[in-house]
């Protein structure tokens, strides 16, 4: 290796100080062997090419389990409130939900793909694909989140963002914990090998007599979390799945609570087929099960629920030379709902809404894509990227994308992507009243980044400022009554991040968004603020070790006030400590204790469908304490 890129290796590995998993260490040349170590986990989530985070086009988060977990982030969900314009929020029955960008969707997570080691495990058509969320974060290596359009490489619902959950592997250790709310908790962590083929599982369990609602609610919840994963050579299987069960909710409104169950089979397959071309082909299946117990519509009572499976497939092919790197892709998606029923739409204005079961109705979508990576000097990457899909239901469209990297200095990184996403109409919209309408279009948000990156020895910071134009939304005219593509929504903001060390002793991040967002979803399609979304959304971490084996971390997060908020004006901020020690006595033991929300702070969620929003008060002060034994 020359002079100079030891320099540029030892000035990176002190750049990623801060995200590496390791504890700080008194020898130096430990704690470099480890920096290194984290330098190789570099990110193929924005390009499927392999690259260090900031060299991408556009901006990548990457949130490192291990720090998180010093933190005291218990959930996926908690984790993400780290992530910059993202806002982190549940609804009435505890169902973690999120928002990019202050524009909401009125459907879990909708405008934000979730994948659980590269595959979806939710189906995002039926506004369904949160219960990633959940999964509990002693499973999880990292989370990676695309912040903005990524629909040229994800296709649909990579609409403001992607995120990818990736659990750890290579592990073996069991943790068992207690909280005051009646929570049990059971995470299992194992590997093994077997001649060429490694094996690794992760499983969670929870138990809760007194899950997360409204204050004034009350309900017991379940939750399984289950990853087996079979690597050899370039050939690679995964079977996951997800199940969260709310019982009862009592209180001064009687809710039968709901049951989510889905799970997913899929593999992958890398292959050389010469020195600079390489194939990869991947295939999987899904299945969702969702039961929303029943609920009364009139004189009668009505069940709600989903059940259906879906098949994805692609193949891709990578081509490399020495300025160049080519990406041709194509894919396939075929999903059917064996049965949907839901609350449809009123026959007529005036009227109640009317039960709607659909049966046997299917969707098939054929996609390819095409993106260049090319590089005229050293210091500057032009990336140019296009889709096409048909959707038998809804019809096609091109998605274009172009970025640009150039690094002018050592130390400074400038970023400028313009990059279009698009969602199709979920189920419930296709089918407002039991047949399909084929009247309706894509929703394409179109966004423009630039962002600078500053890289100092163990300090990095990172900003950006966007505009995102949402055209053709997909809005419920209460005055025909019926789904039409008509509003449309703006988001002008600027995020910044920063993490770093401070000394042997002191590591920390921040995160701070500011955005304006405006939208036509009303009756009147008058463009006016999205009062449910505050304008300031922030954090601060930081994490005091005293001892190699001692940690006490703190997370402060913050939401702004919102316009449409009935309890107070919304505004909140939350805290909460963790305090991690490692090979208690010198055993294989770790113990965490901490308080989620350690002020008790008054804090408000605001959930939006269809037809208003709703403002829901939680109280939700959470002590804990686990401990974990680790198998060498």
């Amino acid at each position: 290796m020359s002079a100079k890129a030891k320099a540029k290796a030892l000035t990176l590995a002190l750049w990623a100080a801060f995200a590496a998993p390791a504890s700080a260490q008194s020898d130096d040349a430990a704690a470099l062997a480890e920096l290194m170590q984290t330098l190789e986990e570099e990110t193929e989530v924005a390009t499927r090419t392999r690259m260090n985070r900031d060299f991408v086009p556009g901006m990548v988060t990457v949130l490192e389990g291990a720090v998180l977990r010093d933190l005291g982030a218990r959930t996926v969900w908690e984790a993400l409130s780290h992530a910059p314009g993202l806002q982190t929020e549940i609804d009435a029955r505890g169902v973690p939900t999120l928002t990019a960008r202050g524009i909401y969707f009125p459907f879990n997570s909708g405008s934000i793909q979730i994948l659980l080691n590269g595959l979806a495990i939710g189906r995002e058509d039926i506004g369904a694909n949160g219960s990633a969320l959940i999964l509990p974060m002693t499973l999880v290596e990292r989370i990676e989140f695309v912040r903005g359009p990524g629909s040229v490489i994800y296709g649909d619902y990579a609409f403001q963002g992607m995120i990818n959950i990736v659990t750890r592997s290579g592990v073996r250790e069991i943790v068992a914990g207690i909280d005051n709310h009646g929570g049990r908790t059971l995470d299992a962590l194992h590997h093994a090998e077997l001649g060429e083929i490694k094996l690794s599982s992760a499983l969670g369990w929870r138990n809760s007599s007194e899950a997360v609602l409204p204050v004034g609610f009350l309900a017991r919840e379940q939750s399984r979390s289950l990853v087996l994963r079979a690597e050899r050579g370039g050939l690679r299987v995964i079977a996951q799945g997800e199940r969260r069960r709310l019982g009862e909710i009592g209180g001064t409104i009687r809710d039968p609570g709901q049951a989510d169950v889905s799970y997913t089979v899929g593999s992958d397959y890398a292959h050389a087929l010469g020195q600079r071309v390489n194939l990869r082909t991947h295939a999987q299946y899904l299945h969702n099960d969702y039961d929303s117990g029943e609920v009364r519509l009139g004189p009668n009572s009505f069940a709600l629920g989903f059940k259906g499976g879906q098949i994805r497939a692609g193949a891709e092919i990578a081509v490399d030379s020495e300025r160049s790197h080519w990406l041709f892709g194509v894919d396939g998606l075929w999903g059917e709902i064996e049965r949907a029923s839901y609350r449809g739409l009123p026959p007529r204005p005036g009227l109640p809404p009317r039960p709607v079961v659909v049966e046997g109705e299917s969707r098939r979508v054929v996609g390819a894509f095409a993106q260049a990576q090319l590089s005229p000097i050293d210091a500057l990457q032009i990336t140019l990227g296009a889709r096409y899909d048909a959707n038998r239901d809804i019809g096609s469209r091109l998605t274009p994308r172009a970025s640009l990297v150039w690094r002018p200095a050592e130390q400074h990184v400038l970023k400028a992507q313009h990059a279009q996403g698009y969602r199709s109409p979920t189920f419930f919209e296709l089918y407002g009243d039991g047949s399909v309408n084929r009247s309706l279009d894509f929703e394409v948000n179109t966004t423009s980044e630039l962002s600078y990156i500053w890289r100092g020895a163990q300090q990095t910071f990172r900003a950006t400022a966007y505009r995102a134009d949402i055209d053709d939304m997909v809005f419920l005219d209460a005055r025909i009554p019926a789904f039409r593509n008509a509003p449309i929504a703006r988001s002008r903001g600027v995020e910044f991040e920063w993490e770093g060390v401070l000394g042997p002793q002191w590591r920390w991040s921040g995160s701070l968004s500011y955005v304006q967002a405006r939208d036509s979803r009303n009756l009147n399609l008058v463009v006016q603020d999205i009062g449910r979304s505050p304008n300031w959304l922030g954090g601060v971490g930081v994490i005091w070790q005293p001892r190699d084996d001692l940690s006490l971390g703190v997370d402060l997060n913050h939401v702004g006030s919102r316009d449409t908020a009935t309890i107070g004006d919304g505004e909140y901020q939350r805290i909460d400590i963790a305090l991690n020690w490692r090979d208690v006595y010198g055993w294989p033991v770790d113990l965490r204790a901490g308080i989620d929300n350690l002020g008790n702070a008054r804090t408000v969620q605001i959930v939006t469908g269809p037809t208003g929003s709703t403002s829901n008060l939680y109280q939700d002060r959470v002590a804990y304490l686990s401990l974990g034994w680790r198998f060498e």
